[in-house]
């Protein structure tokens, strides 16, 4: 729209100047049409402005910010929501970039996993709580999905040991099944130190690990981006969740969280995808490894968790399985040979009727036993 400082310049420079009116339009970069009208002696009147959606929020959401400055706009939209805006986040993320300074973002290389190939694990500090008269500090943890993004979070007061087993329960209890690899942190509870590219276990973690059939990965000393998702996912939990919210105990953080957790962090769209992220992958991420029983452990609380330790399946048409590792011995319950097992082989799941005897990761070895193998791996997905 010309401005009345514009219009005025050019009426002079033609009216009085003598200059033509394609010489103005070029000084100007304006089609010459727009100059002649410039030229006419009756001035319209400017358009009344439209109401915009964001305007009856635009002072609350001013005074938020003003009072918490890294409020997220997806934090906001849900506050304003409560307040009867029925419109998207585009209007509310236009609104705040223009009152807010933006932010410096690096570039990376962005990796991609198969479902269930990988999840990733951390901690992160909140600060503390207030547990009777003293305060004790705070913990988040957090287990994302890689490929679906599918998040789990709970608070606990300690990182100990105990405590990480039964997030990691509860975690998988929550996902439905075990992934191939989890990557964490340099944990004292996972890794014990670090000599060159050979990284050092914790034993006890080790055994966890080998109970629930995952392999542990350490990410690189000093190198968070090797697991930027979990980093963002902490980072997107401290803004659109802890920030600024008020909690009377643990167990209303952790309510809190789990209300979180299902109706934001794993039930929101995105802009490339016009359905809620979880809803469209969960079938793909909750089948990293089919639950069946196992036998229960000290290490803590077991829970229908995949093939036991030592234990995959392999068809009766490729060679004659041996026998379970403590079958019929009392430490667990005895299996029929035409129950449907699910093994693992290259990183995919394969269904066959069959038994379990070898390990998850079972690969055969030699040229003819890999043609034995595949041929009863055919038949059986054949039938």
């Amino acid at each position: 729209m010309m401005t009345y400082e514009l219009r005025a310049q050019i009426r002079r420079l033609v009216l009085v100047e003598g200059f033509k009116i394609e010489t103005v339009a070029r000084r100007f970069g304006l089609h010459h049409s727009t100059v002649s009208r410039a030229l006419e002696d009756e001035i319209t009147p400017a358009p009344a402005r439209k109401a915009r959606v964001m305007d009856p929020y635009k002072a609350y959401v001013v005074d938020r910010l003003m009072d918490h400055p890294q409020l997220t706009s997806r934090r906001l939209l849900a506050e304003i929501r409560e307040r009867g805006y029925q419109h998207g986040i585009a209007q509310v993320r236009r609104f705040v970039v223009q009152i807010r300074k933006p932010r410096l973002s690096k570039a990376y290389l962005r990796v991609e996993m198969e479902p269930g190939e990988q999840a990733q694990v951390d901690w992160g500090s909140f600060g503390q709580l207030r547990i009777g008269r003293t305060l004790r500090p705070l913990s988040a943890f957090a287990m994302v999905l890689s490929w679906s993004r599918a998040l789990f979070i709970d608070f606990a007061l300690d990182q100990k040991m105990e405590t990480f087993w039964g997030m990691h329960r509860s975690a998988l209890e929550f996902f439905g099944g075990v992934p191939r690899r989890i990557l964490y942190d340099n944990l004292k509870t996972v890794v014990l130190h670090h000599a060159g590219a050979t990284v050092q276990f914790n034993p006890r973690f080790m055994a966890f690990a080998g109970h629930y059939l995952f392999e542990p990965v350490a990410a690189p000393v000093r190198y968070p981006e090797a697991k930027g998702r979990v980093e963002s996912s902490i980072k997107y939990l401290r803004h659109s969740f802890f920030y600024g919210r008020t909690f009377s105990s643990l167990a209303d953080v952790r309510q809190q969280a789990a209300q979180w957790c299902e109706k934001t962090a794993n039930d929101h769209s995105t802009a490339i995808l016009s359905k809620p992220r979880w809803c469209q992958r969960s079938a793909a991420s909750r089948s990293i490894r089919t639950p069946t029983r196992c036998r229960r452990s000290s290490l803590a609380k077991r829970f229908s968790c995949g093939l036991r330790p030592r234990a995959s399946a392999s068809c009766s048409t490729a060679r004659r399985s041996q026998r379970t590792r403590g079958a019929g011995s009392g430490e667990g319950p005895s299996r029929s040979p035409s129950t449907w097992r699910s093994f693992w082989s290259a990183g995919q799941a394969r269904t066959c009727r069959g038994r379990a005897t070898a390990s998850p990761a079972f690969v055969p070895k030699g040229p003819s036993t890999c043609r034995k193998w595949l041929a009863g791996a055919r038949a059986c997905l054949a039938k």
